[in-house]
């Protein structure tokens, strides 16, 4: 099988289908990045439309996942961060995503572990930008 083939067919093995979690992962890792979290910044941390990610946040509201206060740098826009069971829902997924790996990589050698986490890290920091805007073009998204 053609590589590239082979490691989209992995990735989309790997994708998850959950929008809560997905959700409080990009409300949780958002701060890290530096500033507040907005509906505008889960969309595009998403790849969705701003009104379905306003209908992920409201339904996360609604479960106790995630608080929507007044953006202390402008009033007309709600600031997003986790509650404390959306924090735990965080710490679960980051600590399921960490024992899954390990086992998945059990046998492997140190040097195929390294050699690994180096190449799907620039794999996964590679610019999309440019294939998001010809989708977008296209209207694919």
């Amino acid at each position: 099988m053609d590589p590239v083939a082979a490691v989209a067919e992995a990735l989309a093995q790997l994708r998850s289908a959950s929008d809560r979690r997905t959700l409080v992962e990009a409300v949780g890792e958002a701060p890290e990045h530096g500033g507040e979290v907005t509906v505008s910044l889960v969309a595009e941390r998403l790849g969705l439309d701003v009104s379905r990610a306003s209908r992920l946040v409201a339904a996360a509201v609604d479960e106790g996942l995630v608080h929507r206060r007044s953006s202390r740098r402008d009033a007309r826009r709600a600031h997003l961060e986790l509650t404390e069971q959306g924090r735990q829902m965080w710490a679960d997924v980051v600590a399921f995503r960490q024992e899954e790996a390990a086992e998945r990589m059990a046998e492997w050698s140190a040097a195929d572990r390294g050699a690994f986490a180096e190449l799907l890290g620039r794999f996964a920091a590679a610019d999309l930008t440019p294939f998001s805007a010809r989708r977008r073009e296209r209207g694919d998204t």
